[in-house]
C-alpha cells in the first residue's frame, strides 16, 4: 500500500523520467581529427578504415552506453559499445578495418543497449579507390 501511495505522490508532483539520448548528426568518414570527422563520404576502398561519428544530445539523462552496430548486407559483423556522457553535444565514434572480402553494401547504426535504433548510415565498400576529398578551386 505504501508503494502505491509513493507512486501516486510522485506522479502528482510531476517527477520526470530522463529523456533518452538523441542523435543530432551521424556521418561516415575516412578519419577523425580533434574529435571531428574528416573526409565524410559514403564510399570507401576495400583496404583501410571507415569511421562512424555521431554528435549525441544526452543533456536530459545520466551517462549511458550506446552501441555502434556494423552490418555487411544483412549480417551483423561487429557491435562496438561506447560511453556517452551527460552533455547536449557529446561526440563519439567507432571504426571498422576494411579488407577485400568486405566489398558491397554496409550500414552502421547507433543503438541503445536495448536495441532502439537512434541513427543509421548506409555506405559502400568498393575495390575502386576512394574519391578524392573535395577542395576549394584554385584562384585564377
Amino acid at each position: 500500500m505504501r508503494a502505491l501511495l509513493f507512486v501516486l505522490i510522485a506522479a502528482s508532483l510531476g517527477v520526470a523520467h530522463a529523456a533518452p539520448p538523441r542523435v543530432i548528426r551521424m556521418v561516415t568518414a575516412a578519419r577523425i581529427a580533434d574529435r571531428m570527422p574528416q573526409g565524410e563520404r559514403d564510399r570507401f576502398p576495400a583496404e583501410g578504415k571507415v569511421y562512424a561519428w555521431a554528435r549525441v544530445d544526452n543533456s536530459q539523462g545520466p551517462p549511458t552506453r550506446l552501441v555502434f552496430v556494423w552490418r555487411q548486407g544483412d549480417r551483423v559483423v561487429h557491435r562496438g559499445p561506447v560511453k556517452v556522457g551527460s552533455s547536449p553535444a557529446f561526440r563519439t565514434w567507432g571504426r571498422r578495418w576494411l579488407h577485400p572480402q568486405h566489398t558491397g553494401p554496409w550500414t552502421v547504426q547507433l543503438e541503445t543497449e536495448a536495441g532502439e535504433v537512434l541513427a543509421r548510415r548506409a555506405f559502400t565498400v568498393s575495390d575502386a579507390p576512394a574519391p578524392a576529398a573535395r577542395s576549394a578551386p584554385a584562384p585564377t
